[in-house]
C-alpha cells in the first residue's frame, strides 16, 4: 500500500515538472515568436515605407515639375531638387549596392531631363528639339519607374528570409515541446481514473460554449458531411422562426430555400477546406428585404461546414447615411462660392441699372416709357434671382441645431397657410392635424425648412412636372399623428429605436416616380427636375435635419398616382 502510495506521489510530482517544462516551454516559444513577429512587423513597415517613400517622392517631383513648367505652380525648381535629394537619401536606406545605384543613376538621368526640357521650354533658340527633349523626359521617367519596382522584390526576399527563420525556430521548439508532451501523456494515462471528473467538466464547457452561442446575435447553424443541421442556435431561430425542434437533422437547403444559389460556394469552402465569404446580400425575411453577410466556414477534416449570418441592413444603412453626409457638405462648399460669386453679380447688376436708369433720355414720353418698362423687367427679374440666392444661403448656412420644446400643430399650421396662399387656388391643402397639443424637443426653423422643402415638392409634382397638356394642380393632404412602435413594427421599420414618434405625413396626387427613383430621392446632388434647373439638395438636407433630430424619413410612391412623404420625429429627443 505504502508503495503505491510512493509509486503516485512520484507520478505525480514527475508528471507536474514535465507540465511545468512543457509551460515554460510554450512560454518561451511564445515570447521568442513575439519577439520574430515584431522584428518581422517592423522590417515589413519599413521596407514598405522606404518603397512608398521613394514612389512617392518621384511622382510628387514628376507632377511638381509639371506644374512648373505648364505655369500651374508658383514654385521654383528648386522645390524639385529638394524632392530628388530626398529621394536619393531614401534610397541609401535600402541596403543593396546593386539597387542603389540602379535607382541613382535612374534618378539622375531623369533630373538631367528635367534640366533639358526646362531649358528647351524657357529658350527660344532650343524649340525646334522640345519633342525630343519631352519624349526623353518621359523615357527616363518610365525607367527611373522600372528602377523603383525592383526595391519591393528585394525587400520581399529580405522578410521571407525572417519567416523561414522563425518557421525553422517554431519546428525545432515544436519538436521539444511535442517530445515533452509526449512523456506527459504516458504519465497521465496512469491517471485513469480523473476520466471521469474530465468528462463532467466537458459536459459543464459545452454547456457553457451553448450559452455563449445561443447569446449570440449572429445565426450559425452547423452541418454535418450530408448536410444536415446539427447546431441551429437561438438567433436563428428568432431570426427566420423556425424552432430548433424543427431544424436540427434536417436539410439546410430544404429548411432555408435561399441558401440553394450559394451551394456552389458550400460545396467549394468543403472540398478545398477555405472559408467562403458573401458580403451584401440582400434577402426577403418574414416579406422584408434585409441585407445579410454569410459566412462559409468549413470544420478540419471534412466533417462538417459552419455557416454564420449576420444581418448588417442597419449597418449599411448608417454607411449610406454617412455617404450622404459628406457628399452634402461638398454641396455646402460648392453653394458657398457659388453664392459669393451670384452676389458680386447682383451688386454689379444693380449699379449698372441705376446707372442707366439716371442717363436714360428718350426722345419721346413713349420711349422713355418703354427704357423704364424694360428696365423694370431687368430689375425684377435680378430680384427674383436674389431672392434664389438667399434660399440657397440659409441651405449652405450650417446653423446650430437649437432644441427646444416645440408645439407641432402651431409649427405646421404655420407653414401651411404661407404655402397655400404661395401655391394659388390649382393647389389645395387638406390637413388633419393632431387632437391635442404635440409637444417635442426641436429645433424649429430647422422643422420650417423640412416641411418647406416637402410641400414644395408635392406643389412641383402637382404642376410643373406633369406632363403637357395635362391640368395643373391637385391636392395634398397633411396629416399629423402619433405612434408607439413595437417588434412588429421595428421589423418593418428598423431605424425606428424610440418608444414614441410624431408622423407627419405629407401626400399628394402628382406625377409620382418609380422604385429606381425613389431610392435615391434622398441623395444630394439628385434631382428629378433638371430640366427646370433644380440642384437637388432640398431633400437631402431635409433628411439631414430630420436625422439631427435623431428621426428619419420614408416615402412610397406610385407613377401616375403620387407621392407619401413619413417624417418621423421622437416625442422626446
Amino acid at each position: 500500500m505504502q508503495h503505491k502510495k510512493d509509486f503516485e506521489q512520484q507520478t505525480i510530482q514527475s508528471s507536474f515538472w514535465t507540465l511545468i517544462g512543457v509551460f515554460a516551454a510554450i512560454v518561451g516559444v511564445n515570447i521568442l515568436s513575439y519577439y520574430i513577429n515584431v522584428s518581422i512587423g517592423e522590417f515589413q513597415a519599413s521596407s514598405r515605407n522606404i518603397s512608398d517613400s521613394i514612389r512617392g517622392k518621384t511622382i510628387n517631383a514628376n507632377l511638381l515639375f509639371l506644374e512648373i513648367i505648364q505655369g500651374a505652380s508658383d514654385k521654383d525648381l528648386n522645390e524639385v531638387w529638394k524632392i530628388i535629394e530626398n529621394t536619393q537619401e531614401d534610397i541609401r536606406r535600402i541596403g543593396h549596392n546593386e539597387i542603389e545605384e540602379k535607382i541613382g543613376n535612374a534618378l539622375l538621368k531623369f533630373k538631367g531631363a528635367m534640366l533639358e526640357l526646362n531649358t528647351a521650354l524657357t529658350d527660344p533658340a532650343n524649340k525646334s528639339s522640345l519633342a525630343d527633349c519631352e519624349a526623353a523626359y518621359y523615357k527616363a521617367y518610365t525607367a527611373l519607374n522600372e528602377a523603383t519596382s525592383s526595391v519591393d522584390p528585394y525587400l520581399k526576399s529580405i522578410g521571407e528570409s525572417k519567416i523561414t527563420t522563425m518557421k525553422t525556430i517554431y519546428i525545432a521548439l515544436s519538436v521539444v515541446i511535442v517530445g515533452l508532451l509526449c512523456f506527459a501523456g504516458w504519465k497521465v494515462k496512469l491517471f485513469v481514473e480523473m476520466i471521469s471528473a474530465m468528462e463532467e467538466n466537458n459536459r459543464k464547457q459545452n454547456k457553457l460554449l451553448a450559452t455563449a452561442v445561443n447569446s449570440m446575435d449572429t445565426m450559425l447553424m452547423f452541418m454535418d458531411s450530408e448536410q444536415q443541421i446539427t447546431l441551429w442556435n437561438s438567433a436563428a431561430e428568432k431570426y427566420f422562426g423556425i424552432p430548433v425542434s424543427k431544424a436540427e437533422k434536417t436539410n439546410l437547403f430544404e429548411t432555408l430555400p435561399f441558401m440553394a444559389q450559394y451551394a456552389t460556394s458550400y460545396h467549394k469552402a468543403m472540398q478545398l477546406q477555405k472559408p467562403e465569404e458573401m458580403r451584401g446580400l440582400k434577402l426577403n425575411v418574414s416579406d422584408i428585404e434585409r441585407i445579410v453577410d454569410i459566412k462559409i466556414i468549413p470544420s478540419s477534416g471534412e466533417t462538417g461546414v459552419l455557416v454564420a449570418i449576420d444581418d448588417v441592413t442597419d449597418l449599411e444603412a448608417g454607411k449610406k447615411r454617412a455617404e450622404n453626409s459628406q457628399r452634402l457638405e461638398t454641396v455646402r462648399n460648392l453653394m458657398r462660392n457659388l453664392i459669393d460669386d451670384f452676389n458680386e453679380i447682383f451688386s454689379s447688376l444693380d449699379k449698372t441699372l441705376g446707372t442707366i436708369e439716371e442717363s436714360v433720355d428718350a426722345s419721346s414720353q413713349e420711349e422713355a416709357t418703354e427704357m423704364k418698362n424694360f428696365l423694370a423687367a431687368i430689375r425684377s427679374t435680378s430680384l427674383k434671382a436674389q431672392d434664389k440666392v438667399k434660399k440657397l444661403v440659409s441651405m449652405a448656412k450650417e446653423k446650430e441645431f437649437v432644441p427646444r420644446k416645440t408645439e407641432l400643430n402651431t409649427l405646421v399650421t404655420k407653414v401651411l397657410d404661407i404655402c397655400q396662399d404661395m401655391f394659388g387656388e390649382k393647389i389645395q391643402i387638406n390637413r388633419t392635424l393632431y387632437d391635442s397639443k404635440a409637444f417635442t424637443m426641436a429645433d424649429p426653423e430647422l422643422l420650417d425648412t423640412v416641411l418647406f422643402n416637402m410641400l414644395e415638392n408635392s406643389a412641383h409634382a402637382l404642376t410643373v412636372m406633369r406632363p403637357d397638356g395635362q391640368p395643373q394642380g391637385g391636392i395634398i393632404e397633411v396629416s399629423l399623428e402619433k405612434i408607439y412602435p413595437d417588434r412588429n413594427y421595428r421589423q418593418i421599420h428598423p431605424q425606428a429605436v424610440a418608444s414614441s414618434y410624431w408622423v407627419l405625413n405629407i401626400a399628394d396626387n402628382g406625377v409620382g416616380m418609380p422604385p429606381e427613383t425613389s431610392a435615391r430621392i434622398f441623395d444630394p446632388f439628385f434631382t428629378t427636375k433638371d430640366k427646370f434647373g433644380a440642384a437637388g439638395v432640398g431633400l437631402s438636407v431635409a433628411d439631414e435635419i430630420v436625422r439631427r433630430h435623431r428621426g428619419f424619413m420614408e416615402l412610397y410612391s406610385v407613377p401616375g398616382q403620387g407621392t407619401s412623404f413619413s417624417v418621423f420625429i421622437p416625442e422626446m429627443v
